[in-house]
């Protein structure tokens, strides 16, 4: 049902792990036979060399009644797209017009690449880029029938930009803080911000008139694409296949961490009897040298809690520098220590250098999921590297260009405290208000993402950080968030995304059908329903603006029918 074709620059591959993401089974274009009836949605992202006789086959294609989507690039088809091309865009930001491309967007839409385009027909336009004087600089989206199928140009490159910044810059040296003092990230010590690409004035929000990265990017930018590919299916009345985004349905995860720094066996103590209080499964990231009592581990996993790594390159003893040869020795200390083997890390300071070997370290000692990249300033709080869905990296510096099979979780925030008499004058570098995590849950229940908090136990009986605890739980619970540990949610993402690649759509007896070779427990298959509704007895749920109808829950092996009318 959905083909796609991916264009000449390394990045232009990561498409493929974005439709993963979002649970869209899609297969590898075939050139040679485009049939609207059985590959009816064809995508190419990025640049492709095509020759005339293939032009001439996606211009035959559109006619025949397919709908062809293409981002961020020129690919000599301005007739068929009904634009012109002006030269390539090297960074804007997106502005939106009423359409459901882009319904229910908040963000500053950022854009990194793609080209400078003018819709020959300006009702056709309803998206365009903007400069950091808000000066507009071409035609964002067009939308253009012809004959009995439809064209969706995307000028920015919208998978670049998400791999941009996400993965940010190599980090060799203090990145440059923000203008107002807010983020004082020249701080002599490397670490995750320092990578930073986001618009300190532009990307940032303020809230109670402190500037924070508040709304999402690149989860928008993900719902962007996901939009779109909904949008071209929706008008060619097709049951695109969806699996749900969390199991059980739910909208958005969370997740608690605990960096033990200093190691206090009391406060230790302490946080476990809140967290086990308040009924939250939680991950405990433990610093070497440890000193924890073989009791207080003990407690943490009988209680369901994980034991994970607090990975130490600050403090540069022999043990703590920033190499694989430290991050294994801190490993295999930790599985001394316990008696557990960590299937998640957290960044010590979140610290970090280079850009991608410390993934690749990770992959290869067996950690599954990373947690470093977030906030260590006031002014970095929320989204600093764009969002809060999970992503795992893609390994663009390599001559094999790959996933890296590690799930990145970024950091929302620090120690929510709430200090009633405004001043603390032990003063964390990020305590802030409850508020913001309460702001924090309702960006990644929009986005359906993961809500990720530490709470660290040095500071759990200072005055108002329990409650605030206590009050972010109670808060995303109302709100439908399950909070799990980093390793379940690596295990669910990990084997939902193999369900997914494995799972085939084809056209059989007059009828879609999805085909899935292996077990997903706790999962939803999730149909697009047509429009208008046909019936409305027949329950749906939306996402994203669109409306979605239940196929089937727990998926296993077997095949199962997709029908426009639910049938």
């Amino acid at each position: 049902m959905l083909t796609v074709a991916t264009g000449e620059n390394q990045s232009d591959q990561y498409l493929c792990e974005l439709l993963l993401e979002w649970g869209l089974p899609f297969s590898s274009a075939s050139w040679s036979n485009l049939d609207p009836e059985r590959q009816p949605l064809f995508l190419i992202q990025g640049k492709c060399r095509l020759t005339q006789q293939e032009r001439d086959a996606l211009r035959h294609f559109v006619e025949s009644g397919g709908a062809l989507i293409v981002i961020g690039a020129d690919l000599g088809l301005g007739d068929l797209l009904g634009v012109d091309i002006k030269g390539p865009l090297t960074d804007g930001w997106l502005r939106l017009k009423s359409h459901s491309i882009g319904c229910g967007l908040k963000s500053s839409l950022h854009i990194f690449g793609g080209v400078r385009a003018l819709a020959r027909d300006p009702t056709d336009c309803v998206g365009y880029l903007v400069n950091d004087r808000e000066e507009n600089i071409g035609d964002a989206i067009v939308i253009r029938r012809f004959g009995r199928g439809l064209t969706i140009f995307l000028a920015p490159d919208v998978t670049r930009s998400i791999l941009h910044i996400q993965q940010g810059l190599r980090i060799e040296e203090d990145g440059s803080p923000a203008p107002d003092g807010s983020a004082p990230i020249d701080d002599g010590i490397l670490k995750a911000e320092d990578g930073l690409v986001l618009d300190w004035e532009k990307d940032r929000i303020k809230v109670n008139g402190l500037p924070f990265f508040g709304r999402p990017i690149t989860d928008e930018l993900r719902i962007l694409l996901l939009q779109t590919i909904l949008f071209a299916a929706s008008e060619k009345n097709l049951p695109l296949p969806m699996i749900s985004l969390w199991s059980k349905g739910r909208r958005a995860m969370g997740l608690v961490s605990h960096d033990t720094d200093g190691n206090d066996p009391e406060l230790g103590y302490a946080l476990l009897e809140e967290v086990n209080r308040i009924g939250i499964e939680s991950c405990w990231c433990i610093i070497y040298p440890g000193q924890y009592p073989k009791d207080l581990y003990r407690r943490i996993v009988d209680s369901d809690g994980e034991i994970a790594l607090h990975y130490d390159a600050l403090t540069e003893s022999p043990l703590t520098r920033w190499s694989q040869k430290s991050l294994r020795g801190q490993r295999d200390w930790l599985i001394r220590e316990t008696g557990f083997s960590p299937v998640s890390n957290k960044n010590h300071y979140t610290r970090w250098e280079g850009r991608l070997e410390f993934y690749r370290w990770c992959q290869q000692l067996g950690l599954r999921a990373e947690q470093s990249k977030g906030p260590s300033k006031l002014g970095t709080l929320g989204f600093p590297f764009g969002g809060c869905h999970p992503w795992r990296p893609f390994d663009d510096e390599s001559e094999d260009p790959q996933v890296i099979d590690v799930w990145s979780l970024n950091l929302l925030t620090q120690d929510l405290v709430v200090d009633p008499s405004g001043v603390n004058k032990e003063r964390h570098p990020i305590m802030v208000s409850a508020s913001y995590g309460e702001h924090l849950i309702d960006e990644a229940l929009r986005v359906g993402g993961l809500a990720h908090f530490l709470f660290h136990p040095a500071h759990i009986k200072k005055p108002g950080t329990a409650a605030a605890l206590e009050r972010l739980v109670a808060y995303g619970r109302d709100r439908g968030l399950e909070w799990q540990t980093s390793a379940q949610i690596a295990e669910w993402l990990t084997q939902r995304s193999f369900w997914v690649a494995s799972a085939k759509v084809f056209w059989a007896t007059g009828s879609w059908i999805l085909r899935g070779w292996s077990s997903l427990p706790g999962s939803r298959l999730l149909a697009l329903a047509p429009r208008p509704i046909l019936s409305k007895s027949e329950p749906v749920q939306y996402w994203f603006g669109f409306p979605f109808r239940l196929v089937a829950e727990d998926l296993t092996g077997g095949d199962f029918a997709l029908s426009p009318e639910g049938q």
